[in-house]
């Protein structure tokens, strides 16, 4: 059975392109069951195309099996751990270089699907999975869309809320998703911003706070604090206002992920 789902997933590599239009129509839907976020994670990721977002194939008509890239090297968390532990050793300047790198891939992987009116609502390290490219070098991509919402089904719905319920992971939430209240691009923006601290401080989003913790704090309008900036490499000191302009309060206030990709594509620290 394996060995067949190899070589359909080969097949569909091939084909997807022309057809991945057929793929995803049909198979959109309001309930957010469990078989119904396969359906809807089948039908976004096979719009998909992009190097910094999970491929994502089926086949067969009545059968929920799924064929994905495989993220030899874990999640984005595994390696902000393993970069901590290392203490001296993570700022070495090839790490570095690596840590921006794998910033600059998960911001495009959010605007690539921001580009076509999907919002992934749930960014987080966990759900950010690495793999190596052709020459060995790490490579970010964005997975787990069992909460995202693409435009026509926000519209559908008459609604961009979380239907009475927050969403996410209260870590990376930004502070409407947990008021309960709509939700947009900029609620993507600010969890991105929420991986973009972890990536220049190697440490955990509100440490060892619970999640009644977390979210009394972000409600009473606190937010995640840097270090020294002093204390930072080199390399990435630019960005922390970047970083902190993604992590605003307010929604109005933060970049689109566009300006964010742009910012950390040319070096700036902040967003023209």
């Amino acid at each position: 059975m394996f060995s067949q789902a190899s070589e359909y997933c080969h097949s569909l590599r091939s084909s997807v392109r022309t057809h991945h239009d057929i793929l995803a129509t049909p198979v959109i839907s309001f309930s957010f069951g469990p078989v119904s976020r396969v359906f809807i994670g089948r039908a976004l990721c096979c719009n998909c195309m992009h190097r910094c977002c999970l491929l994502l194939f089926r086949f067969g008509d009545s059968e929920l099996w799924l064929v994905m890239d495989l993220a030899e090297e874990g999640t984005l968390r595994d390696y902000v751990a393993r970069a901590a532990a290392q203490g001296q050793e993570s700022g070495a300047d090839a790490i570095v270089e690596e840590r921006l790198h794998l910033a600059k891939g998960a911001a495009a992987g959010l605007k690539y699907l921001h580009d076509r009116k999907v919002q992934h609502r749930d960014i987080k390290t966990p759900n950010l999975l690495l793999s190596r490219d052709g020459s060995g070098r790490l490579t970010v991509k964005m997975g787990d869309f069992g909460l995202s919402r693409c435009q026509a089904l926000v519209t559908a719905t008459a609604s961009s809320s979380s239907g009475g319920r927050s969403i996410g992971s209260p870590r990376w939430s930004s502070p409407e998703q947990l008021k309960r209240e709509p939700y947009t691009d900029k609620s993507d923006v600010y969890s991105l911003g929420v991986v973009l601290w972890e990536l220049l401080t190697l440490q955990l989003p509100w440490g060892e706070s619970d999640t009644m913790q977390i979210m009394m704090a972000v409600l009473m309008k606190k937010q995640l604090e840097f270090p020294d900036v002093q204390t930072l490499p080199a390399l990435l000191r630019p960005y922390h206002k970047l970083v902190a302009s993604c992590l605003s309060l307010s929604a109005d206030d933060r970049p689109t992920s566009q300006q964010v990709c742009q910012a950390l594509s040319e070096g700036a620290g902040t967003v023209e």
